[in-house]
C-alpha cells in the first residue's frame, strides 16, 4: 500500500490516544497529586523524574528488542502489545482516591512509561521504515505530528469545557477522571483503524546481529546521533518545563483562574496550524536549520510572556499562541532527521536499527518531559514557592516566572549550538543514497 492521505491517517492514528495522555501527565496529574492527593509538590516531582530515570535504561533495550526480534513480532504488534498495560497504567492514575500513596503512584508510572515506549518506537520506526526520501521523511512524521496535536488538543478541550461551563469546588478531580476516560476510549478505535489500513514497508530490513551493548556503542559512535538526541533532548525539557507550571503561572501568577487548560489549548491548536508552514519549509530548507529556527521562536515569546502582567489575559492569549506557531515542528523535525541518520547507518552497516535509534528520541522526549516536572517543581520548593501560599502572597512569584523565560531561553541556545552546521544535510543525503528529496 503506498502512502496517501488515507494511509498516513491510519498509521498515525495511535499517536492520537498516546500523545493526548503526556499532556495532561505532565500539566494536571502533578499538581492534582501535590495538592487533591496530598502528596506535595517535592514528592511528586521526585516521582516523575525517578520514573523518566527508569526511562534512560529501559527504552535502548526495548529498541533492541524490537529490532531483533522484527521476524517474529512487527512494529505494529508492538503497538498493540504496549497498548495493554498503558490502559491499566491510565486507569490506575487517573481514577486512584485520595489519600495518594506514593509507592502506588511510583509503580504505575513506571509502568505507563515502560508501555508508551512499545508504542512510541513502535510507531516511529514504523514510519521510519516505510519513509523513502528526505522530504517523505518529514510528511509521514508530520502526520505523526498532527495525530499527536491533534489527540491534545481533543484531550485539552475537556478540561476547557468543564473550566467554562462547570460550577463545581471539585473541578481538579472531574478533569482528571474525564481525560482519563476520554484517553481509555480513543485508544482501541485507534488501533483498529491502524490494523486495517495502515501501509506495510515495502523493504525487508536485516535484523542487526550485534549485542546490545555492541548497538549502543555503535549509535553513539555516531556524532549525527549524539547532537541530535541532546537537541531533542533540550526540546523535551523546555516543553515540560513550561507545561509543567503553566497552572501555576497562569491560575496563581496571572491570577486567571480556570484558564490553564484553554491557554494550552490556544498553543496547541496553533501548533496544528503551524505544522503544514513548516513542512513547506522543510522543502526547501535544510530540516536542522529550520528545527534551531523553530526552537528560538519558542524561547523568545517565552521570555515576552514571562513579563505578562497579572491578570492580563489577552497578552497571555497572543503569547501562548505564538508560542505554539513552531511546537509542532520542533517535535516533528528530529524524527524526520533521525531517519537520515538511520540510513546513513544503514549503509555503513547493514542492520535495522530503527528500534534502536528512535527509542533514545522516546527516551528524549520522556526525560524531558518528565524532569520538566521533576525540575520545575523542585527549584521552586528549594526556593519557596508553595501553591497554596502563593495563592494569598506573591513574593514567591518570581520564582516561576523566571523558569518560564530563563529555562527556554538556555535551552534553545543548547539547540541551536547543537544542529549548527549538522553533517547530514540535504546535499549529503543526495550524495549518499541518491535521493529525490522529495522532487
Amino acid at each position: 500500500m503506498g502512502l496517501n492521505k488515507r494511509s498516513l491517517a491510519a498509521l498515525s492514528a495511535p499517536g492520537v490516544p498516546m500523545f493526548a495522555l503526556m499532556m495532561p501527565l505532565v500539566i494536571f496529574i502533578p499538581p492534582y497529586y501535590a495538592e487533591h492527593m496530598g502528596l506535595g509538590m517535592a514528592t511528586v516531582g521526585t516521582l516523575f523524574t525517578l520514573g523518566r530515570l527508569f526511562d534512560v535504561v529501559t527504552d535502548p533495550f526495548a529498541g533492541v528488542l524490537m529490532d531483533k526480534t522484527r521476524k517474529f513480532i512487527p512494529k505494529q504488534g508492538w503497538i498493540t502489545l504496549g497498548a495493554i498495560p498503558l490502559s491499566l497504567a491510565i486507569w490506575n492514575i487517573f481514577f486512584a482516591e485520595p489519600p495518594g500513596d506514593p509507592t502506588t503512584l511510583m509503580i504505575w508510572i513506571l509502568v505507563l512509561y515502560a508501555a508508551w515506549t512499545l508504542m512510541s518506537v513502535g510507531l516511529f520506526s514504523w514510519g521510519s521504515e516505510v519513509a523513502r526520501n528526505y522530504h517523505e521523511r518529514s510528511v509521514v512524521m508530520g502526520a505523526i505530528q498532527i495525530a499527536n496535536l491533534s489527540g491534545t488538543v481533543l484531550v485539552l478541550v475537556i478540561p476547557a469545557v468543564i473550566e467554562f461551563f462547570v460550577n463545581t469546588d471539585d473541578v481538579q478531580l472531574l478533569r482528571i477522571r474525564a481525560m482519563g476516560f476520554a484517553i481509555l476510549l480513543l485508544l482501541p478505535i485507534a488501533l483498529i483503524i491502524n490494523w486495517l489500513f495502515a501501509p506495510r514497508p515495502d523493504r525487508h530490513l536485516q535484523a542487526p546481529g550485534e549485542s546490545v551493548l555492541s548497538s549502543l556503542k555503535g549509535a553513539f559512535a555516531n556524532p549525527s546521533f549524539r547532537r541530535l538526541i541532546l537537541a531533542d533532548l533540550c526540546i523535551g525539557l523546555i516543553l515540560g518545563t513550561q507545561t509543567a507550571i503553566i497552572v501555576f503561572y497562569v491560575e496563581i501568577v496571572l491570577n486567571l483562574q480556570g484558564r490553564a487548560a484553554i491557554l494550552q489549548l490556544l498553543t496547541l491548536v496553533m501548533s496544528v496550524i503551524g505544522l503544514p508552514l513548516f513542512l513547506h519549509l522543510a522543502r526547501k530548507w535544510e530540516k536542522h536549520d529550520l528545527l534551531s529556527i523553530a526552537v528560538c521562536c519558542t524561547a523568545i515569546v517565552a521570555v515576552i510572556a514571562s513579563q505578562a502582567p497579572a491578570g492580563s489575559l489577552y497578552f497571555a492569549m497572543a503569547c501562548y499562541m505564538l508560542y505554539g506557531l513552531p511546537i509542532g515542528a520542533a517535535q516533528m523535525l528530529p524524527r524526520s532527521i533521525m531517519s537520515d541518520v538511520l540510513d546513513e547507518t544503514r549503509q555503513s552497516s547493514g542492520d535495522a536499527q530503527t528500534g534502536l535509534y528512535f527509542a533514545f528520541l522516546s527516551t528524549t522526549f520522556k526525560l524531558g518531559m518528565g524532569l520538566g516536572v521533576g525540575v520545575t517543581y523542585l527549584i521552586a520548593a528549594v526556593a519557596g514557592f508553595d501553591p497554596i501560599t502563593a495563592r494569598m502572597d506573591d513574593s514567591a512569584h518570581w520564582v516561576i516566572r523566571t523558569m518560564v523565560g530563563v529555562l527556554p531561553a538556555a535551552l534553545a541556545l543548547i539547540v541551536t549550538m547543537a544542529m549548527w552546521q549538522f553533517p547530514l544535510n540535504r546535499k549529503r543525503c543526495e550524495d549518499i543514497y541518491g535521493d529525490t528529496a522529495g522532487h
